[in-house]
């Protein structure tokens, strides 16, 4: 089975795909906004889509057309990613090396390279209500649900029940993509900033000092005015598998100057990528601001 993606899904255009088939089955004809974006390292199909119009899974395709994605181009992005990986014929495939716009991109590449990341389901707002109403996904909870394209912890919340998922959604553009990924219980997050793959300082936030009132859909995240909570690291003092798993985010992704998100799940010891920040916060953070700046300039020197 064929099928092509575009963001015009009007009667119009759905109505010329359906008679040009002559009353044959020859490909599917959906929307970016019926997709349902899934990465889980455990799994063989470790990215994957499912069509939401059509019940079919990714790699149930043996071609994909990617066109009309210029109001949604890293939806476009990420199904060219998943559908490469699984060798599927892509048209066209300048998409598949393009560069991540957001974090739903970022998400299928680490995967794709058996990056470590907490298991996740994305799409858009219109795709996630329709997977959750239908049945057709069953969450786990708690989960944090983020907006793809947030910036600096804007739109991350620690959610607990599917209510809660609806009423976050509730009002959110049906365009904006967000992702549900598994909560991974942890004492803090760390920070890793890279020079062209290269580790060069690390900053640990604990989550032990949060205070007991804090809110409850922000436990995940706690960073006080001053960065009371936050420890500066040295190279050789960041632990090794974050260290590494910092570094091996860094290149697959190609982000020369880059700060990686990544915590360590408390029972397993396991390192888990988050999501690998282009900005290495030099104006905005003032925790450790001369450090940042001295690292910083170095790697200007190596350009």
């Amino acid at each position: 089975m064929k099928l092509i993606l575009s963001h015009n899904q009007s009667m119009e255009f759905n109505d010329f795909f359906t008679k040009i088939q002559n009353g044959k089955e020859l490909f599917d004809y959906s929307g970016y906004h019926d997709l349902l974006f899934k990465f889980d390292n455990t799994l063989i199909h470790s990215i994957q889509f499912l069509n939401l119009d059509t019940n079919r899974l990714s790699y149930h395709y043996s071609g994909v057309y990617l066109t009309g994605y210029l109001s949604c181009p890293d939806l476009a992005f990420t199904a060219a990613t998943i559908l490469d990986f699984e060798g599927i014929h892509v048209v066209d495939r300048e998409l598949i090396n393009a560069p991540s716009l957001s974090k739903i991109s970022e998400a299928a590449k680490l995967v794709s390279h058996n990056i470590l990341m907490p298991k996740s389901y994305a799409g858009t707002k219109t795709a996630i209500i329709r997977a959750l109403t239908s049945g057709k996904v069953t969450l786990d909870f708690p989960l944090i649900m983020k907006l793809a394209d947030g910036m600096r912890g804007s739109e991350n919340y620690t959610i607990f029940n599917k209510n809660e998922v609806f009423d976050l959604l509730d009002g959110k553009e049906d365009s904006s993509i967000w992702i549900l990924q598994k909560y991974i219980e942890s004492t803090g997050f760390y920070r890793i900033n890279c020079f062209y793959g290269r580790p060069a300082y690390g900053v640990f936030r604990s989550l032990d000092d949060a205070p007991e009132d804090h809110e409850r859909h922000l436990s995940h995240i706690y960073k006080p005015a001053g960065g009371g909570n936050a420890t500066f690291l040295e190279t050789q003092d960041i632990p090794r598998p974050v260290r590494l798993a910092a570094s091996r985010a860094s290149r697959v992704l190609k982000r020369d100057i880059s700060g990686v998100d990544v915590i360590i799940d408390k029972h397993s010891k396991r390192a888990y990528v988050l999501e690998v920040n282009y900005n290495p916060q030099l104006v905005t953070v003032e925790s450790f601001k001369d450090d940042r700046i001295h690292e910083f300039l170095k790697a200007i020197e190596e350009l």
